[in-house]
């Protein structure tokens, strides 16, 4: 009977009804998606060949890892550098680094992408500034490109890449 006390008391037993839950919420539904995906009971993959048969398919989904792969680059090009400043700046100055880190989660993220779209917009910022200084004769279409997904992708994941960085390096000793 103490045994069971014991365990109930540990971490791990405080964790399991939460554990059960998003097991039962997120779990399930992921297995019976994926067994549905294989024509289960019969399991076949003529599900997966018939999506990879199409170029479509196959060009979105390469497109889609590229776009991925190219953001989390950019990510840890950003992030790495930035966690590392943030962990050996001075506590007031970190709190200072953090706090601009996490705002853009303080923003919605309808308002995030409306400033991106002020900003690279045939009549935005960047247009209006390359215009005046004449670097160009005519708005770039920056909106719709693959330049505005990674800036889009890039500013929405950059906090996520940048705040685990911090906590792991803030464990290592400095020494």
């Amino acid at each position: 009977m103490q045994t069971v006390q014991k365990l109930v008391r540990m971490p791990i037993g405080l964790t399991a009804p939460a554990l059960t839950i998003l097991l039962v919420v997120f779990g399930l539904p992921i297995v019976l998606l994926f067994l549905t995906s294989l024509n289960a009971p019969a399991f076949s993959l003529l599900n997966y060949q018939a999506f990879l048969h199409q170029p479509a398919n196959v060009r979105v989904l390469l497109q889609t890892v590229q776009v991925s792969a190219v953001a989390t680059a950019i990510c840890v090009i950003i992030g790495y550098p930035m966690a590392y400043l943030i962990t050996v700046a001075s506590k007031r100055l970190r709190m200072v680094l953090l706090v601009l880190v996490i705002i853009p989660y303080l923003t919605s993220l309808l308002v995030r992408t409306y400033a991106w779209i002020v900003i690279l917009g045939d009549n935005g910022l960047v247009n209006s500034l390359l215009l005046s200084i004449g670097l160009i004769s005519s708005p770039l279409s920056l909106i719709y490109s693959r330049l505005a997904v990674y800036i889009g992708m890039v500013h929405i994941m950059l906090p996520v890449m940048i705040l685990p960085l911090v906590s792991v390096m803030m464990g290592i000793d400095s020494r």
